[in-house]
């Protein structure tokens, strides 16, 4: 039961604090749940009650290992709720935990996660907190994954650029224009 849900069927804020409390129980008596704590940190976020959520979603993302009650999805959102909320340093391993499992399905076909844009959602986390090299090392897997992606190569020249690898730059920007040769944007980039 979410609070969105709660809100849309009519049910009484009273009731979604007894759901929320109730969670908190649970945790209290079983924390390395991590379904329950992403279930916690969704409705206490739902509710209104942001730094809560966030703090519960910093204790999912401290646990040790893989999260085996949550699924790539869940750890994305835990990951994404935390990185917009600027806790880069608890989103980067939430990230890592929702890579390992949409890589341990080749296919694919059963999760609705992308690995590009979960490695895309990586890189931009670990440049936030500082990691460049992490951040790039994120950005080249993504490219792996999908070599066509000319927006990949820019933002890596860019990246590149801006901590003074302009050779390296030039050299993503050189790939990129091999996927777009008429591209005026690239040209002029390179140019410079």
């Amino acid at each position: 039961l979410s609070a969105n849900l709660a809100a849309q069927e009519g049910i009484s804020p009273v009731f979604q604090a007894e759901v929320i409390q109730g969670l908190q129980r649970a945790v209290e008596k079983q924390p390395d749940r991590s379904d329950w704590l992403f279930r916690l940190g969704i409705l206490l976020s739902e509710s209104g009650n942001q730094p809560a959520a966030l703090q519960v979603m910093r204790q999912l993302a401290a646990q040790p290992g893989d999260q085996a009650h949550l699924d790539a999805a869940d750890l994305w959102q835990a990951a994404r709720a935390l990185h917009v909320a600027g806790d880069h340093q608890y989103a980067v391993p939430l990230y890592w935990r929702a890579i390992r499992l949409v890589s341990a399905d080749p296919g694919g076909e059963t999760l609705p996660v992308n690995l590009v844009d979960l490695y895309i959602d990586l890189s931009k986390a670990c440049k936030a907190s500082g990691d460049n090299d992490s951040a790039l090392q994120a950005l080249d897997q993504a490219l792996v994954c999908e070599p066509q992606r000319l927006d990949l190569y820019q933002t890596r020249a860019d990246w590149l650029q801006s901590s003074g690898q302009a050779s390296a730059a030039l050299e993503s920007l050189k790939k990129a224009l091999e996927i777009a040769p008429t591209n005026a944007g690239l040209h002029e980039s390179v140019a410079r």
